[in-house]
């Protein structure tokens, strides 16, 4: 019994997705949960960290904890907006040098 299943575990070093000639598995998000949001008339677009409908809408919120749930006028998006930059305050867009402009920082 005990090698039986020996015999069924894959080979050291490798997933038995690519056992199979297939790529791992990524996260998959729901198809009814947003991966990107935008709000009227926002100069930037953030990346969803929270949006499961087992929420309430108050508690979804971005990977920079904008809380977006309730806010009016905002987009959900699957896929990201063209020509809109990405957040740079914590959703991974590039950050502004505020010393290199003169702001402090």
């Amino acid at each position: 019994m005990a090698q039986e299943r020996l015999a069924e575990a894959p080979e050291p070093g490798g997933s038995p997705d690519e056992a199979e000639g297939q790529e791992p598995a990524g996260p998959v998000a729901q198809p009814d949960q947003p991966l990107f949001v935008i709000g009227e008339g926002a100069d930037c677009y953030h990346v969803v960290a929270s949006a499961s409908p087992m929420d309430p809408p108050g508690w979804h919120h971005t990977r920079c904890t904008w809380h977006y749930g309730l806010t009016e006028g905002v987009r959900r998006l699957r896929e990201p907006p063209e020509g809109v930059p990405l957040c740079s305050r914590g959703c991974g867009g590039k950050r502004r040098n505020r010393a290199a402009q003169g702001t402090g920082g």
